[in-house]
């Protein structure tokens, strides 16, 4: 797994549209306008990406049949993310990381 990690407004986003664009992989927000609000971000750096998936869908089970099971996906702000899906502040997190493939 990946970790990008930076201040508030360094780029994160732009970073990971970038990687979603070259590997096809989905991205996961929190809500319909975060989806709306990176898919209009990536038309305006020229690069096409699957239109971003919420927390709301994937309870739903809506992302069956997708490729993202199979593959894995990109989480935007991954602990907005999480309060979405347990709908509870985060006061503390922590994140393991694994070097693969020279990562």
């Amino acid at each position: 797994m990946k970790v990008i990690a930076r201040g508030r407004r360094s780029g994160k986003t732009l970073d990971l549209i970038k990687e979603s664009a070259l590997s096809g992989s989905y991205i996961l927000v929190r809500n319909h306008s975060e989806a709306q609000r990176l898919f209009q971000l990536a038309k305006e750096m020229k690069l096409s990406i699957p239109l971003p998936v919420t927390v709301s869908e994937i309870s739903l089970g809506r992302i069956q049949g997708t490729s993202i099971k199979r593959d894995g996906i990109l989480v935007d702000n991954a602990e907005l993310v999480l309060q979405q899906l347990i709908g509870a502040k985060i006061n503390t997190l922590t994140i393991s990381t694994t070097e693969e493939d020279g990562e």
